[in-house]
């Protein structure tokens, strides 16, 4: 246990350093999974989690249960238990895996106690939204991917996932368990100031959000290289805090965000499950 607090302490004294140091030049880390990098760099052979092309937590080998149908990424689960998902359905869910395994950014919402797990990454409200709608007619039988699998059997019924979830916050929040949580999106950073609690969509476009972030955590009073002789702030925007775990949040509760284009069982919430 205490090799395992202090690996964490590491970590975080680690990321503190980067953060603060080095706010203009992060190039990722990943997270400390013996199953895949150890750090980042170039994979141009990746047939699934291609925008991690140019620098990756993973290799083509890490990534072999997804890049085909049926996906299996629950622990040798297949994800088409309850029949076969739709393509629309399975590339969010590719997505989030992706995310999770290749990102060079998802270390900056590393879980407290599993460093090879994330936990309350946050997802903007529409892009649940698009997941939502992509998968609300396919089956599942797990509200809680990782945990509800037992064995080969699900714990419950087949239903559509409109059943299982009674909208795009309740899939965002619950369907990883811990690992993502949606919040809203406003309004388009400005520049110069703080535009909020930063969110992803798990795209290309997730790097504009991760240097804003980075600022929000270093030193954002330095200038951005001068446009027209005029210097320029650096949009900047934080980390929201996982204060309550997202199934005990009150109902209705929104939190604002900047807005942008658009396993195993763990009695802890290990956040990973991919």
């Amino acid at each position: 246990m205490g090799g395992t607090k202090d690996s964490m302490s590491l970590v975080v004294a680690y990321l503190s350093v980067v953060l603060v140091g080095c706010a203009w030049c992060w190039d990722g880390a990943c997270l400390q999974d013996s199953r895949y990098k150890a750090e980042p760099g170039p994979e141009p052979n990746l047939g699934e989690c291609t925008q991690y092309n140019e620098n990756s937590c993973c290799s083509q080998e890490h990534i072999e249960d997804i890049t085909g149908p049926p996906a299996t990424v629950m622990g040798n689960e297949s994800w088409d238990w309850c029949g076969s998902l739709s393509p629309s359905c399975e590339d969010f869910l590719k997505r989030a895996a992706c995310f999770h395994r290749c990102s060079p950014d998802a270390v900056l919402w590393t879980h407290p106690h599993h460093p090879d797990a994330i936990q309350a990454t946050p997802l903007c409200h529409s892009f649940c939204t698009y997941w939502f709608e992509a998968c609300k007619n396919d089956m599942t039988c797990a509200r809680n991917w990782t945990t509800d699998w037992v064995g080969v059997n699900c714990t419950g019924p087949c239903v559509t996932f409109q059943q299982m979830y009674k909208d795009e916050r309740d899939l965002c929040d619950h369907l990883w368990g811990d690992a993502f949580v949606a919040v809203e999106d406003l309004e388009d950073l400005e520049d110069g100031g703080d535009g909020g609690p930063c969110c992803l969509t798990l795209s290309p476009s997730d790097r504009e959000v991760v240097d804003a972030l980075l600022v929000g955590e270093g030193d954002s009073s330095e200038p951005e290289t001068p446009k027209e002789g005029l210097p320029q702030r650096r949009r900047s925007c934080h980390r929201l805090q996982p204060t309550v775990p997202p199934e005990a949040r009150r109902e209705g509760e929104n939190v604002a965000v900047s807005k942008r284009s658009v396993t195993k069982d763990d009695p802890e919430g290990s956040g990973s499950g991919f």
